[in-house]
């Protein structure tokens, strides 16, 4: 067996697995942006765990403390929150991600056929700093707003169109 037709195998053998874990609903891939926007993009989607605790689970985290000291804890927030955003998405609104390989990126794009497309960064602190990154992925998506999702606390902004919010208060003021 060559290593190009190796590859290849082992590639639609993690296909297949991944098309599984998505089907019983214990991961859920989102998207790449994909519109041409001139730049080189990241197209490969993002897989995340659906349920944290399992995620937790299967990293052998007990309790809170183990999972707040763990590498994972903000790739399980991000996970958490993704889940409790797009399950309550109007019907007709698509979601994607967005990240050039320079590093400019958005967590999640939404796009509603009768709004503005809203641009969210998942954040696992309660101060985040407005990157340029996300500026500069804001004006190639076009959204008119940008959100930092952060644990808790009061909304507070970042710049005129991008606002840090608790996930609570996301999810009471924008369904």
């Amino acid at each position: 067996m060559t290593t190009s037709s190796y590859h290849c195998r082992v590639c639609h053998i993690a296909r297949h697995y991944l098309d599984l874990l998505e089907g019983l609903y214990l991961v859920r891939s989102i998207p790449a942006w994909s519109r041409n926007a001139g730049k080189r993009l990241v197209k490969s989607p993002k897989v995340y765990w659906r349920d944290s605790g399992l995620l937790h689970a299967l990293a052998g985290l007990h309790d809170l403390e183990q999972v707040l000291g763990h590498p994972l804890c903000g790739h399980s927030w991000e996970g958490y929150c993704i889940e409790q955003i797009v399950t309550r998405l109007p019907k007709g609104t698509t979601f994607s991600h967005y990240r050039t390989h320079a590093g400019a990126e958005v967590d999640l794009a939404l796009q509603n056929p009768s709004a503005a497309t809203l641009a969210i960064e998942i954040k696992r602190t309660l101060s985040p700093k407005l990157s340029p990154g996300f500026v500069e992925s804001m004006k190639t998506l076009q959204a008119t707003k940008g959100y930092y999702i952060i644990p808790q606390g009061e909304s507070f902004p970042l710049s005129k169109t991008v606002t840090a919010i608790s996930l609570a208060d996301f999810l009471a003021r924008y369904p």
